[in-house]
């Protein structure tokens, strides 16, 4: 769970408990901080990174400052920080709408590219905007499809951060409290309303959870999103039941074998998963009802993970995630919200219990592309004089040296 430091606005401290909008003192704070560069956080006091103080709710009764990430500070901040990001941010910049609005608070909206209502309502109020010959067109806003979901759902949880062995049971405690945090309607609901969870008989938590989101399906008929661990499956028909590993408190789900291999089709990692079962293949599939008893898959999505849950893109990555997990260390797999970027320059992992932050990558093929990219990207680190620890896993070498922990000698 993140947590809140004291934060110095100037040269004034404000703890934990003075940062409500009930203390005027705070209020007042904010507003004259507003766009300058005068706010820190204090969850490392040695380097208080900055923060940022945006105007939330704009021209709206709810409009408030509050705190936001500082441009490129994310990484600075201790990992139980609640302002701890891989994601940067400018505060009130002016760009393009984002599919998952900051709320403030730990809270997002999310702006989903699948409609939760069976009729779609943007459709007809669109409909309803050309009958009355407003031409004027919205500004436009990017769409959250059901990986980029699943994604922002992964980090929120923290579930691409090492801190010790994780089980499914414990990492679905974590996924409902997080879905809690992502409104996805102008009602106020959230994805946790809206989700069901692959789960044991026995999981008391999930019983519960998905008991209640059905109920309310009933009383409103709606689309509904799943998650859970897949398992291989066998092609004897054209539809078979949704294959997760934990499947006792999932309703009688359909899918169509030409949308599983559709999913999998050119993701050889995530067949050796179902294969191989190294890791977990974590799908997302849209559901809506389609009888009294049963549901039909819309669209399905998934993630990749090692057993821990932790996020990974390659059988290296997991080998390699295994060995940071062996040797103890607390480590992040950073996650892009939106894979269409063309330079994607994240590091496949970054330590987090070192003095400065080290990063981590696995190098596993040798064409000619693929080594230009590795020598850009080793160039890019050394100009920007971070710490790097490589290793080559094809052609295949030891397992590297790591730096020591903070606190831990050499």
């Amino acid at each position: 769970m993140s947590k809140t430091f004291d934060v110095r606005v100037r040269e004034t401290i404000f703890t934990e408990r003075e940062q409500v909008a009930t203390n005027p003192r705070w209020v007042r704070a904010l507003a004259a901080a507003h766009l300058q560069d005068v706010t820190y956080c204090l969850c490392t006091p040695a380097a208080a990174p900055h923060i940022g103080v945006k105007l939330y709710g704009r021209d709206k009764p709810t409009m408030h400052y509050g705190l936001a990430l500082w441009r490129d500070t994310g990484l600075d901040h201790d990992a139980d920080c609640r302002f701890f990001s891989e994601d940067t941010d400018a505060g009130d910049g002016e760009g393009s709408r984002p599919a998952f609005d900051d709320l403030g608070n730990g809270q997002y909206r999310a702006h989903l590219a699948t409609a939760l209502a069976i009729i779609e309502r943007r459709t007809q109020e669109i409909a309803a905007k050309k009958a009355r010959g407003d031409a004027s067109p919205a500004p436009s806003r990017s769409r959250a499809n059901e990986s980029a979901l699943l994604f922002k759902l992964w980090r929120t949880a923290g579930l691409n951060i090492y801190r010790g062995s994780r089980s499914w049971f414990s990492a679905s405690f974590s996924l409902i409290h997080a879905a809690k945090n992502i409104l996805v309607n102008k009602d106020g609901d959230s994805l946790a309303d809206f989700m069901l969870l692959g789960s044991g008989i026995n999981d008391r938590l999930a019983k519960l959870h998905n008991a209640q989101v059905l109920e309310r399906a009933k009383a409103r008929p709606t689309r509904l999103f799943v998650i859970g661990r897949m398992k291989q499956y066998k092609r004897e028909k054209q539809k078979i039941l949704l294959p997760m590993m934990d499947f006792a408190l999932l309703p009688k789900i359909l899918v169509r074998i030409e949308q599983l291999d559709k999913f999998l089709d050119g993701r050889r990692f995530f067949q050796n998963l179902l294969a191989e079962r190294a890791g977990y293949l974590v799908s997302i599939a849209c559901i809506e009802p389609s009888g009294p008893d049963w549901w039909q898959t819309v669209s399905i999505a998934g993630i990749g993970t090692d057993l821990n849950m932790i996020p990974v893109e390659s059988s290296f990555e997991i080998e390699f995630s295994e060995y940071l997990a062996t040797q103890g260390r607390k480590y992040l797999k950073p996650i892009a919200i939106d894979e269409s970027g063309t330079d994607d320059m994240r590091p496949d992992f970054i330590l987090l219990d070192t003095p400065s932050r080290v990063y981590c990558e696995v190098w596993g093929m040798q064409t000619e592309q693929y080594l230009q990219d590795k020598s850009r990207r080793i160039a890019n680190y050394a100009a920007r004089r971070r710490i790097l620890v490589s290793w080559n896993a094809f052609p295949r070498e030891a397992l590297p040296a790591l730096p020591p922990r903070t606190g831990t000698a050499e």
